[in-house]
């Protein structure tokens, strides 16, 4: 079932069909906003806007169908209970806020979630999604957020905030099954076309340092994104390798359009940090699902030899 929040969202959405400017309006990034709706999706299991490139976001049929049950919903709930789902105590939901970057909750938390929310219908989570580690550091150090889920280095100590190493993932050079021949012919890796994170942002200077480390350095870049899921478009065009989480990667490998070929090149810890006491309800089943959710999203697709 589709939480309050995400019925509210919808409608503040609905109302503009512009998701830049409820956003604005919401004060949330537009990508949170994104989420929220593409996860309503995922729960009701059909489509309540239809998204055209270059267009507006128009209501589909389904979700003017949704707008009055939506209406409806909570206006029962306003009735009924009084008070917000956040606020609730026992025998009501308890809602936990979480601050992400938009990569990780993509392509490692989403797909576990349904599942997980229908195990544990008491809880809802909410995500806000930013640009920087330290941005999560910050909002979890400030109280703003109960968890933040990244990709990192524990942060320093800080009394405020618990950090739980959740395992490690590795990146691996992804490559076209014609650039993979070429590597496999004894072409070095350097010498063939790379794309990469841009310059002088957290990941591309992150990725660049692993490359070096391991004795790569392109002398051919042929691209560069801050997304990695236009990398990894662009790699199964055949444009160029690129270093990426095999979360990233799964449809490309079980296509036949991509090959890992490298075992994995650099080790990245999946951080949690909470701002909950040790003892504080429903702590170890939030644990349990990141490190699951992160577990399920590195599952090996076969390596180039």
């Amino acid at each position: 079932m589709p939480t309050l929040r995400r019925l509210e969202v919808f409608l503040e959405a609905a109302e503009d069909c512009n998701f830049r400017r409820t956003a604005d309006r919401l004060d949330m990034s537009q990508a949170g906003l994104s989420n929220h709706i593409l996860l309503l999706e995922k729960e009701l299991g059909y489509p309540v806007f239809e998204r055209r490139r270059g267009r507006s976001p128009e209501l589909a049929p389904a979700g003017k169908a949704l707008l009055e049950q939506a209406r409806a919903a909570l206006n029962a709930a306003r009735v009924f209970r009084g008070k917000t789902a956040e606020q609730e105590g026992e025998g009501g939901k308890i809602r936990f806020d979480v601050t992400i970057r938009n990569y990780v909750l993509r392509h490692s938390i989403m797909p576990a979630l349904p599942p997980f929310l229908d195990r544990h219908p008491n809880i809802d989570i909410e995500f806000d999604i930013v640009d920087k580690t330290t941005d999560i550091i910050a909002r979890v150090g400030s109280g703003k957020s109960h968890f933040g889920v990244y990709r990192g280095h524990s942060p320093g100590s800080d009394s405020k905030i618990r950090s739980i190493v959740l395992g490690s993932s590795g990146t691996y050079l992804f490559a076209s099954p014609e650039l993979a021949q070429r590597a496999r012919d004894g072409v070095p890796l350097d010498e063939l076309p790379f794309m990469l994170p841009k310059k002088d942002t957290e990941m591309g200077t992150a990725i660049e340092r692993t490359l070096a480390e391991n004795g790569i350095v392109p002398k051919l870049v042929t691209a560069r994104s801050q997304f990695p899921e236009t990398l990894g478009e662009w790699v199964a065009e055949g444009r160029g390798i690129s270093l990426l989480f095999m979360g990233h990667m799964q449809r490309y490998l079980s296509a036949g359009s991509v090959a890992v070929i490298s075992p994995p090149i650099g080790h990245w810890n999946n951080i949690l940090i909470t701002s909950l006491e040790e003892r504080s309800p429903h702590l170890q089943t939030m644990i349990a699902f990141f490190r699951d959710a992160f577990a399920a999203s590195e599952q090996i697709g076969p390596t180039e030899s």
